[in-house]
């Protein structure tokens, strides 16, 4: 496993990359989380919700799942609109910031992490 930090200051997170990290997911989070909302796709869930669920659980750690249409037609505004909203409804806090923001931050990370997931194996970008 590898692991890299992505500094932010108050809002620093890790990213672990390598192979069945799933089964200790509640092991690689902050102390601080009691709760997670998991955002995922039927076929994504189909391959790994239970065991992130089951990884959670173990830990004590409350989680909701949302669970949101497969495919490119199911990547619009009100997709986005609606999953905000279930959010909401579940408690947690959105982040709100600029389309470009957004843009300019995939850009860098992606940039910045390319090499390091293609080398460990996880994908290609």
């Amino acid at each position: 496993m590898q692991t890299l930090k992505v500094a932010l200051g108050e809002r620093s997170y890790a990213i672990h990359v390598g192979h069945g990290l799933l089964g200790n997911t509640a092991e690689l989070l902050p102390e601080r989380w009691s709760r997670a909302v998991i955002v995922t796709n039927p076929i994504v869930a189909s391959l790994h919700l239970d065991s992130l669920r089951n990884a959670l659980s173990r830990a004590g750690i409350d989680h909701q799942t949302i669970l949101v249409p497969d495919g490119e037609a199911h990547k619009s505004w009100s997709e986005l609109n609606a999953i905000h909203g279930r959010l909401i409804e579940l408690g947690a806090e959105p982040v709100i910031s600029t389309p470009e923001e957004l843009a300019t931050f995939i850009r860098s990370e992606t940039a910045k992490w390319r090499d390091i997931i293609v080398n460990a194996g996880v994908g290609q970008l």
